[in-house]
């Protein structure tokens, strides 16, 4: 296959896209090909990266579509049978991203048949492709500094879709204040339940509840008045149990709810009070989408 963008510009280097690949085994856990995606995304420079390694995942950057579909092939000969394929960019400005991101889909459907018991999320499928924009904003928060945890969440609470958190927090914003910051904390970011030794969703699959904050100037006022604890510094969550405590938020609540298919509760909390729980109480805390 010949990369379209590979054909050198004039007076000027040649114009490759830049894809970033992560790789493990199906029987390992699936956060770790996230936490080393996450890690190579947060962290990589570009072109002739030193892949990342972490036990038996590998995340690495690499440039071409030719180029990157010999080395998933390879990966794939290796028995690396759970793929993430990103596609972030070109070197050069002067790319168009579009014209060689048809061509890596067509490749990555001919790998997807050729190792028809590989799992490979392409995330480049749509142009622009609202899970590669979500990837790329949660990954921009400072904050968001632990590649492993932001990883755990995105498996827990999203199914290790982007797709999904996109259109998740995409709900949540038709009824937030502007300038709202959107967080998830509890067990879909540690992995068990607060101060209990049970793991996030041990009941079954969409068991477990999302725990999520709006952190805002305005927010608390959606909440009535009897549920603004310590003069709106804190609320009682909003959830399927407790629908009163914001009731004009609630069907865009549970509109959010059925994106992720479990249940979702929501509060509104000032930020210094929510690291100071995260300090004083060890809950911590990934921002899913921060205001620009």
């Amino acid at each position: 296959m010949t990369d379209p963008r590979q054909a050198p510009i004039p007076d000027g280097p040649a114009v490759l896209p830049m894809i970033l690949i992560a790789a493990g085994r199906r029987e390992d856990d699936p956060a770790a090909v996230w936490t080393a995606l996450l890690d190579i995304a947060q962290t990589g420079s570009g072109q002739g990266e030193v892949p990342v390694w972490s036990g038996s995942t590998v995340a690495e950057v690499v440039a071409g579509v030719d180029a990157s579909v010999a080395r998933l092939r390879a990966l794939l000969d290796d028995g690396y049978d759970r793929s993430i394929v990103v596609p972030v960019g070109v070197l050069d400005p002067a790319g168009d991203p579009f014209t060689w991101q048809a061509p890596l889909a067509a490749a990555v459907d001919g790998l997807r048949a050729s190792h028809p018991e590989a799992d490979i999320l392409d995330l480049g499928r749509a142009a622009p492709d609202p899970a590669v924009e979500a990837l790329a904003h949660v990954l921009a928060i400072p904050r968001n500094d632990s590649p492993s945890m932001l990883a755990g969440s995105l498996v827990r609470g999203f199914s290790g879709d982007p797709a999904v958190l996109a259109r998740f927090v995409a709900c949540l914003r038709e009824a937030l204040p502007k300038g709202t910051t959107i967080a998830l904390r509890g067990s879909a970011v540690t992995g068990q339940r607060h101060a209990e030794d049970v793991p996030f969703d041990a009941d079954g699959p969409g068991t477990s509840d999302l725990d999520v904050v709006a952190i805002g100037e305005h927010v608390a006022a959606l909440w009535v008045p009897e549920a603004r604890l310590m003069g709106g510094i804190n609320t009682l969550p909003l959830s399927d149990k407790a629908p009163w405590v914001a009731p004009s938020l609630d069907p865009t609540r549970r509109r959010a709810q059925a994106v992720v298919k479990r249940p979702l509760s929501l509060q509104a909390m000032a930020g210094w009070f929510l690291d100071l729980r995260g300090l004083v109480q060890g809950h911590p805390y990934v921002i899913l989408d921060e205001p620009t």
